[in-house]
């Protein structure tokens, strides 16, 4: 794109019509925004209170690994207590929807393949 092509690129305003799909992804993403800040805070609270316990253990005398240990249990069960909680409260249907939805926000194994078709059994005999 010469100088002048994109002088007159910026006098036309945005080409939105050339790539309504990027555009619309961009878009979305940026709705997702404040969901993804809100995340953010929450994890970063429950971390800086975790270590905060765990600090003062340390400062108390308490040996490093199981205060480590400690840490890292009790931080996971906080970052699970809510999933958790709603898959078991679900029926059956709308659990098998949840943990189809969770397999790729965890990034879960099989997160890919929980879209496809299950393989044909081979037998390996």
């Amino acid at each position: 794109m010469t100088r002048l092509d994109a002088n007159e690129e910026i006098e036309r305003g945005p080409t939105v019509g050339k790539q309504p799909q990027s555009f619309q992804r961009w878009l979305e993403g940026h709705a997702a925004a404040p969901g993804v800040s809100a995340l953010h805070e929450y994890f970063e609270c429950l971390c800086a209170s975790e270590l905060e316990r765990a600090r003062r253990k340390l400062d108390g005398g308490a040996e490093v690994e199981p205060v480590l240990e400690e840490f890292t249990r009790r931080l996971t069960n906080k970052v699970l207590h809510a999933p958790t909680k709603a898959l078991s409260r679900a029926e059956r249907a709308e659990r098998a929807e949840l943990l189809a939805l969770m397999r790729p926000v965890f990034g879960l194994p099989g997160a890919a393949a929980a879209h496809k078709a299950p393989a044909p059994f081979e037998y390996a005999g």
